[in-house]
């Protein structure tokens, strides 16, 4: 047992999951997807469907059309597809986290298109030019390899449990017992909430960042976690504080309503995105996503290169020694940190001493290989 004061932070961290809305690359009803799932019988029929069987697909899909719906062969099949993802997801004890962050990763990036991402009312893109920008900085060769403006942006989020102490991600069967006192049935639900908003998306180079240890990384069976980062990706977030700290005195938006996002997978993909998602209007006004033109970007650039570099608690600050339990050092509220509903990471995994050194580290700063 462990005694905790009644006025603490600490009695109480939620445990959210969310995910941007990125449109999918086949043309799916909803309508038609809740049909079938809400039907035992047609359920099971398309989860046991042959996708090869052209006769087999085209019974379903002549059951479905009965009902209303128009669908061929071939479509039925990115249904019945689909819908098996769906159910195994639901299956799953675990949230499938890593793999949406990699969807969203590869569309915000650019390496990932396809039609239904144009013109889309939740979610609208526009991946800039980075020779339109003249900071050392922005380059293919330098720290940031990739910017994208989100004009809109769609999220959802999702509460899935909490914990005492120490903030830690839960599963969907233990949130939903911490939530509900019971155990996971087929139709249980959580309390979800979905929210629009705007932002900044800066790709990092992974391959300039040099011999940036990447021992604190935790993984889960080889692959990287969305709550745990190795030095690169507290690199990134370190970066995403300072740029949120820097927008909220410029942008219109209260630093509370500012978000950070980040993005450390596999095959060298890192990253961070910066932007509001409010319960309103409130979230779309364009005050951060015009930051992303270029004349603007390098300005902002600057003043974030000027805060990293001195704290008004230095030296104390900069030379703080490494929180084994939150996994910050060099940072404090002077400088770093922000309001913890504007952190998915609770203001863990954060250090400023490894973009600009601390005078104790024989190992060269990230920033100073650039300026």
């Amino acid at each position: 047992m462990e005694l905790i004061e009644r006025t603490s932070v600490a009695v109480y961290f939620p445990s959210m999951k969310s995910a941007l809305h990125i449109p999918s690359e086949a043309e799916i009803d909803e309508r038609i997807v809740d049909f079938v799932r809400n039907r035992p019988n047609l359920l099971q029929r398309v989860c046991e469907a042959d996708t090869q069987s052209s006769r087999e697909l085209g019974l379903i899909a002549g059951q479905l059309n009965d009902e209303g719906f128009a669908l061929d062969v071939e479509v039925m099949r990115e249904y019945v597809i689909h819908i098996r993802n769906l159910e195994a997801e639901a299956a799953s004890d675990e949230w499938n986290v890593y793999e949406a962050r990699l969807n969203e990763f590869n569309v915000l990036s650019g390496r990932k298109t396809y039609p239904r991402l144009a013109n889309n009312p939740l979610f609208t893109i526009e991946t800039k030019d980075l020779s339109a920008y003249n900071h050392p900085l922005i380059g293919e060769r330098s720290l940031f390899r990739g910017i994208a403006a989100v004009h809109v942006l769609t999220e959802t989020r999702v509460l899935d449990g909490f914990s005492r102490k120490n903030p830690r991600s839960v599963g969907r069967r233990e949130g939903h017992q911490l939530l509900w006192g019971t155990e996971v049935f087929r139709r249980h639900w959580l309390p979800a909430y979905r929210v629009r908003g705007e932002g900044i998306f800066l790709e990092i180079n992974p391959h300039v960042l040099g011999n940036v240890s990447t021992e604190r990384r935790i993984g889960v069976d080889g692959r990287p976690t969305v709550v745990d980062l190795s030095d690169r990706g507290v690199v990134a977030h370190t970066l995403a504080h300072l740029f949120a700290r820097e927008l909220s005195l410029d942008s219109g938006y209260a630093l509370p309503s500012i978000r950070d996002r980040i993005y450390e997978l596999e095959g060298g993909r890192l990253g961070f995105l910066v932007y509001t998602a409010e319960g309103d209007s409130m979230g779309t006004m364009g005050g951060v996503v015009r930051f992303a033109q270029s004349g603007i970007l390098e300005g902002l650039l600057d003043r974030v290169l000027e805060a990293v570099a001195w704290c008004p608690q230095d030296p104390v600050c900069i030379e703080s020694v490494l929180d084994s339990e939150r996994r910050i050092a060099g940072v404090c509220h002077q400088c770093c940190l922000v309001p913890e509903t504007s952190c998915e990471l609770f203001n863990q995994y954060l250090d400023r001493s490894i973009l600009i050194g601390s005078g104790t580290s024989d190992q060269q700063p990230v920033l100073a290989r650039f300026l």
